[in-house]
């Protein structure tokens, strides 16, 4: 069994569910008491979003890379990265690693092409619903990626990073949600991607009406393979 290192804090609101999720899925695979050895990084997802929506990506790239690295001290086997919008620069990350890292965005399109989505709509960040880095490898799978644009782009951002990081959610924010769904319904979209792993929080108290591929579950998976495979 592989250690997993897990750069988490992006933001703190979903480092827990990451954290329940991998212990418990492992355990629930051993199928016996047991909880696996894992190390979690904490940094700032106030940085990690403010460089990547200006565009800093060699200092993002940076700024995640130390932490692998202090990953890697601290005896992790594999990695990952705990948020959608890190991802903007995970191919130099991988690049530079000692250890393999175990991709959101890969994963995420894997469990679009088996559940046969052709045409998901995907919300999260600026920079992801904005940057290609998200769009380009689901496309590439032929799939055709929806996401809003202008004011409402830029509205989500708001509420991930003013109210979701901070464990904050609002009535009318998830209101809000669930008429961007309904309008990405309305535009041809089969599902909803949470390209952010707060949003969650959003949707979890409210029917959205369409199928939901939920990000941070889709990874929670994969690492539990990765920490499984021998």
């Amino acid at each position: 069994m592989r250690k997993l290192g897990l750069i988490g804090g992006c933001g703190p609101e979903s480092t827990v569910p990451y954290y329940l999720g991998i212990v418990n899925g492992v355990r629930e695979r051993v199928g016996q008491p047991f909880f696996p050895n894992m190390t979690i990084e904490s940094l700032s997802c106030f940085d990690v979003m403010a460089l990547a929506d200006a565009g800093r990506l060699d200092d993002l790239a940076d700024y995640l890379a130390a932490g692998i690295d202090r990953l890697v001290a601290a005896g992790c086997e594999v990695a990952a990265l705990g948020c959608n919008t890190g991802h903007v620069v995970f191919y130099e990350l991988q690049r530079r690693s000692s250890i393999p890292l175990v991709s959101i965005v890969e994963a995420t399109r894997d469990e679009l092409l088996v559940r046969g989505f052709r045409r998901p709509m995907l919300l999260g960040t600026v920079p992801t619903m904005r940057d290609a880095y998200f769009k380009a490898p689901l496309a590439k799978a032929g799939l055709q990626v929806l996401t809003p644009g202008g004011e409402a782009r830029e509205w989500l951002g708001h509420v991930i990073a003013d109210e979701l990081e901070l464990g904050i959610v609002r009535d009318q924010s998830v209101e809000r949600f669930a008429r961007m769904v309904a309008d990405g319904a309305e535009h041809g979209a089969d599902a909803i991607i949470l390209g952010c792993t707060e949003l969650p929080m959003l949707a979890q108290s409210v029917d959205l009406g369409l199928p939901v591929v939920d990000t941070l579950q889709v990874h929670v998976r994969s690492l539990v393979d990765a920490i499984m495979d021998e």
